[in-house]
This record gives structure tokens, sequence and C-alpha cells, in this order.
């Protein structure tokens, strides 16, 4: 085990990401919050501090549907942090109606993918510094599903549905994580994205209607694992020591498991990697 590893979690505040904080403070690493809600975020690290005290646990506020908060967020801590060596890109939407973005693209593309591409990206400063350092994107099986059309990445042209979006923004989680760990492998950083299965948690009820609501609590109840169970890939890829030398992989039930053809596509990755630049309006250099 290695203790007081620094560990960056968005979304920590609720469902597997709560969860992922309280295992690998277990482990003693030290849990950076990223939440959007003060006083969840308080919440989650007064039971992070109970577990492993003096761990160096802090917490940060931020609303990763808003890209500034997302650059805010970014630069507290390459002020706060000397090195980042687990992060855990966790936090994500649905949206049952189409919503588009501060920056002219659909919200659940914009929240699930982009903010997560913003904030690793910026914050490779730290990671770069860090012990045997790692990525860790929280996908879904969803992704096997996930289509891309960059002619109509706003369904202007077609009907918006709340899962088609969500689907295609986890295949997009998943070519990012693919081109990411080819892009850094040759600094020492892994990268790798993962299932959780299908958890009982609230995200299928956040921002959509009482009819989709009531979809996702009766398929979780029926299907759904617990958000313990929920969230011990991304404790396997961010901690064992079976894990620290795979990257670019896709995981579930903490085993490599085959990602879907379009998620392998390597030109479809460079497209994307390329479009999230553009429209983000920067480039990044790991070099």
């Amino acid at each position: 085990m290695m203790e007081n590893r620094i560990c960056v979690i968005t979304g920590a505040t609720s469902g597997i990401g709560r969860q992922t904080a309280l295992q690998l403070a277990k482990k003693k690493y030290s849990i950076q919050i990223i939440g959007r809600n003060k006083e969840k975020c308080e919440a989650i690290l007064k039971e992070v501090e109970t577990i492993f005290p003096n761990g160096g646990h802090q917490f940060f506020v931020g609303d990763f549907e808003n890209l500034g908060d997302v650059k805010m967020v970014t630069n507290l801590l390459l002020k706060n942090l000397p090195r980042i060596d687990v992060l855990i890109n966790n936090a994500g939407c649905v949206y049952q109606d189409k919503k588009i973005s501060e920056i002219g693209v659909e919200q659940t593309l914009h929240t699930n993918h982009l903010a997560p591409f913003l904030f690793t990206s910026r914050l490779m400063p730290l990671v770069k510094k860090g012990i045997e350092p790692r990525i860790v994107n929280v996908a879904s099986d969803s992704h096997y599903r996930g289509k891309f059309n960059f002619e109509d990445l706003n369904y202007d042209k077609s009907r918006y549905f709340v899962m088609t979006a969500y689907e295609r923004s986890k295949l997009a989680n998943v070519l990012f994580t693919n081109y990411l760990a080819e892009k850094i492998k040759d600094m020492g950083i892994l990268a790798n994205s993962l299932h959780p299965g299908v958890v009982k948690t609230q995200i299928g009820q956040k921002n959509t209607g009482s009819f989709f609501g009531w979809a996702w609590r009766a398929m979780t109840a029926v299907m759904g694992i617990s958000e313990e169970e929920g969230a011990k890939t991304s404790v396997f890829l961010a901690s064992s020591e079976d894990a620290k030398t795979v990257t670019g992989k896709y995981f579930d039930k903490s085993k490599e498991k085959r990602m879907s053809k379009l998620a392998a596509d390597t030109a479809l990755s460079n497209k994307l990697w390329n479009w999230s630049e553009e429209v983000l309006g920067e480039q990044f250099d790991f070099s």
C-alpha cells in the first residue's frame, strides 16, 4: 500500500465519488474533494478526516457545468498542491431535455467530456510531478451504444434523447482516455477508464423529469449494485499494485474488458481531441 498519496476526486460528495473518497482515505490517501455544494463538501471532508486524521484533506467548490468553475478550481489546485498522484474524473450528469452550454455545446457532452478534458489537461503539470501517477476516468458500458456525428453534435438535425446523449458522452470518456494514455505513456503516467456497474445512485434523477427519474429508480432497484460496490473499480485503478503498469485500457469489476470498436478507433479519438481543443480555444502540450 502506498501511503499519503495525493488524490483529487471530482464529484466526491455523493454516490460512487463519495465512496471512492472514503475507501481511499482508509488506504491513507490525502483526499482532495471537488464538489459543487459547499455543505456537502464539508460533510465528506469530516468523514475522510475521521477515517484518516491529519491527511491533508481539502475541498474545492466548483460546478463542472460551468467551464469558468473548472478553470477556477484548477487554478486553486495548481496553487495549493505540490503534486497529484491520482486524478479521478468521476463527476457526471444527465439531462432529460436538450440544453446548450455557455460555449454552444450540448450540455451532456460539455459536462461529461469537455469539463474533465479541460480539468485533466490543465492539471498535467501537477500530475507530471506525481509519484507513480494515475488518471482514472469513470465511463460506462453505455459507451458501447454511443455514436458520434460531428455534423450534428447539438442534435439540431436529429431528435435529442437523454440516453443517446449520455451514451455519446461516455464514449467520449473512453476515447479521451485512450488518446491521453498514448500521449503520456512515455512520462510514466497511467490513464484508464472504467464501468462502475449499474449503481444505485441519484445521477438518473438529476436534471430529469418525473418519468425518467421513476424509470431510473425502477431499473437500479432491480439491477443496481451498492455505491460501495460501484466504487471498487475506481479504487482498484487508483491504488492496486496489480494496476500499476496498465494504461489505455477499459475496466469492469476490476478486470480489463474489451471496449467498443468505436472506442478503440484511434482516428476518432484524434478527431475528438482536436475538436475539444478547438471548441475550448486551448491547445495542450504535455512535453
